[in-house]
């Protein structure tokens, strides 16, 4: 279980496109497969679209 003010990193992977949500938390994808998101791409998110690759993110 995450504690309050700590970051969790998680990779997703998928072998059918799919929606991922986590309720009641916020996180930035930083990474969609090989590809590096650029600063203006970063936001806060509950929701995002898993491609059949691996996404990064991170969980505040």
């Amino acid at each position: 279980m995450a504690r309050k003010g700590t970051i969790e990193r998680w990779i997703l992977n998928a072998s059918l496109p799919v929606g991922f949500t986590i309720q009641g938390a916020k996180f930035v994808v930083e990474s969609q497969g090989e590809h590096q998101l650029q600063a203006e791409e970063l936001a806060w998110k509950d929701t995002v679209w898993v491609k059949k690759q691996n996404s990064n993110f991170s969980e505040i």
